[in-house]
């Protein structure tokens, strides 16, 4: 009866032992993988995109629930430094259709990753294209 008694010890001490040094996480950590501009390329060769801050945008004006928002014009975050070519690293601020110069600009009325773009004639929404 002893060693039945000495063996049960011996298991809550193992047991209890192995519990001890796991670490149970504080914190839940979420990430997410954004696809790169190569990504999108890949799907859609033809995307109208830039990247921003490690954001892709997609030309967004052919959406209908974005065609229903209200976007107004904030404050410029910037223009467009050069236009993608084949075989060339995707950068900040680089873009696949607009031209060189084209500008950047936030939007204070919506909340999402919007941006709007200047062109010659209108402001054009874009949509971040994030996953979260």
């Amino acid at each position: 009866m002893k060693i039945h008694y000495r063996l049960l010890g011996i298991l809550f001490i193992l047991l209890l032992s192995g519990c001890v040094n796991q670490q149970v996480p504080t914190q839940v950590q979420h990430t997410t993988n954004n696809p790169t501009p190569l990504e999108v390329l890949k799907e859609h060769p033809n995307a109208d995109i830039f990247l921003f801050k490690g954001v892709v945008y997609r030309n967004a004006e052919d959406i209908d629930w974005v065609k229903k928002l209200d976007l107004k014009q904030g404050e410029q975050l910037g223009e467009i430094t050069a236009v993608y070519k084949d075989n060339v690293e995707f950068k900040q601020w680089m873009a696949t259709k607009l031209p060189v110069g084209t500008k950047l600009y936030k939007t204070d009325t919506a909340k999402g990753p919007f941006i709007l773009v200047q062109t010659d004639t209108e402001l054009v929404p874009y949509l971040g294209v994030v996953e979260g």
